[in-house]
């Protein structure tokens, strides 16, 4: 119960900035969920399901579309769905486009200098705020069930959201006097392409594990699941993995963008190597989304198993 307490508690950190681009595309979103479900119990799988199927068909989160009962492969179905519904309804009127992210700005007087901490600056941003208030909200069944079937998609996706390190950092330097927008200002690639930073972090898995010939959507989440898992089980974060604080998990991803994200051979106007930054990028990737699947699933449990 206090480690539930904590979390719930956790309050808004120093950060943000204005709206970025999504944080891991559905393939990343989808990955952590199945991680997540692997790892949680029978009953919180039962009782996410019962209310993942509570929302009003309006919303678009039912899947498939139909109200009614669902078998194992359904309800697996259902929740990887839930993991991506908060970018699917992008524009729409349950879309709020500040909730997707919570940035700390720090600087750099040039590109990869020692970088500064920015204590103090302005604040914006919702996912700090909105997930512990969601996990209280479906916990202690405060509204209706539609309304928590809606809360429940959000969380699951928003820890997947806040262990993509540039969903949690604003970097600030001469050329990006008020953040970069998470890499959202840091072009690699212009127009008719355009490749930011943060689109090529956003898609890093499957730029560099792409599905094979023939390979369904769902056997390929299936399968780099499975490999996430093995390369990085739950007990190989030590320490980390008892981290319930999202404050916490925030700082961490701003720490890693400084170490691994803004870093040599990076350069503006030019798509990284894949030997030198692409492949160490998804080795950095890889853990997060592994860590993100294992702490989504400890959450749930505590309040729905």
């Amino acid at each position: 119960m206090k480690r539930v307490s904590v979390l719930l508690a956790a309050a808004a950190a120093t950060a943000v900035f204005t709206a970025p681009a999504y944080a891991w595309d559905g393939f990343g979103h989808r990955i952590v969920a199945q991680i997540a479900w692997d790892n949680m119990t029978p009953a919180a799988r039962a009782n996410a399901i019962q209310l993942l199927r509570a929302a009003s068909s309006n919303t678009r989160l039912l899947f498939p579309a139909q109200p009614g009962p669902l078998n194992d492969a359904q309800q697996q179905q259902q929740f990887l769905h839930a993991s991506i519904w908060p970018d699917l309804i992008r524009g729409s009127s349950f879309d709020v486009p500040d909730r997707h992210f919570v940035n700390i700005f720090w600087r750099q007087q040039q590109d990869f200098s020692t970088p500064q901490p920015l204590p103090g600056h302005a604040v914006t941003g919702m996912l700090l705020n909105d997930l512990p208030r969601f996990a209280t909200a479906v916990r202690n069944h405060q509204g209706s069930p539609a309304q928590r079937a809606i809360e429940l998609a959000w969380i699951i996706h928003l820890v997947g959201d806040i262990h993509q390190p540039l969903h949690s950092s604003a970097r600030v330097t001469p050329l990006d006097p008020n953040g970069d927008r998470g890499g959202g200002l840091f072009i690699l690639a212009p127009e008719p392409h355009k490749v930011t930073l943060h689109n090529l972090w956003d898609q890093i898995v499957d730029r560099q594990e792409p599905r094979q010939g023939g390979e369904t959507e769902d056997a390929y989440i299936r399968r780099l699941a499975t490999a996430f898992e093995a390369r990085f089980p739950r007990n190989s974060f030590g320490a980390e993995i008892n981290v319930i604080s999202p404050t916490r998990w925030a700082q961490r991803s701003v720490e890693i963008a400084q170490q691994a994200v803004y870093r040599s051979p990076l350069v503006r106007g030019q798509m990284p190597d894949v030997a030198g930054y692409q492949r160490p990028a998804l080795a950095v990737a890889e853990p997060r989304i592994a860590l993100a699947g294992y702490r989504l699933a400890e959450l749930l449990n505590t309040i729905l198993g």
